[in-house]
């Protein structure tokens, strides 16, 4: 009922200007939480030519690795044996790749680092396999986004145990994310 409710508050909201009465909330959304991530890439108020580089770069992965998930769980049918098979390559890959430039020895570590690397291991594939079950039933341009909305969770965590500066930019960028998020979760494309 909540979420009726919200999606006719916006909706409102938007009928107010006869400008944003051609822009569809979804798109907004996707707009919000593009130009916050893009403020939260920024270092110093300016970008170098590397900096687009790397930018472009990353956004291309993104935009690869999106479309590839999205494609193939909706061919696979089956959002966790989608999720069940990546996981096993991507382990098959990591434990390979790891071991051809280091031996044995490099693996063993303390109970204490194997217990945070398994409970890191969990929540990552528990994540992944959200995001692969939400591309099975929805349009993959806002899942997709909203997977990326994780960087606000990054900035929150860095604050709290890295003790990094929250500046009114960085704030600024979380609060876009956020409202994009809930324009997206509100009014989801037909």
């Amino acid at each position: 009922m909540r979420k009726d409710g919200t999606k006719l508050q916006i909706d409102r909201q938007f009928r107010r200007w006869p400008l944003l009465d051609t822009i569809r909330p979804h798109d907004l959304g996707i707009a919000l939480i593009s130009g916050g991530l893009f403020s939260l890439a920024l270092k110093d108020r300016h970008l170098s030519g590397d900096d687009l580089a790397y930018a472009f770069g990353t956004g291309c992965f993104i935009g690869a690795y999106s479309v590839t998930d999205g494609l193939g769980v909706r061919l696979a049918g089956d959002g966790i044996a989608y999720t069940a098979w990546m996981c096993l390559l991507w382990s098959a890959m990591v434990f390979l790749i790891y071991l051809i430039p280091r031996d044995w020895r490099s693996l063993k570590r303390s109970p204490l680092e194997l217990l945070a690397a398994g409970g890191g291991g969990v929540v990552s594939i528990l994540a992944y396999g959200i995001v692969i079950q939400a591309m099975s039933l929805q349009p993959m341009g806002p899942v997709s986004a909203l997977r990326e909305t994780s960087v606000v969770f990054a900035a929150l965590l860095g604050r709290v145990f890295l003790h990094e500066r929250l500046t009114t930019r960085r704030i600024a960028a979380c609060a876009a994310i956020a409202i994009g998020a809930a324009c997206l979760a509100a009014n989801p494309p037909l």
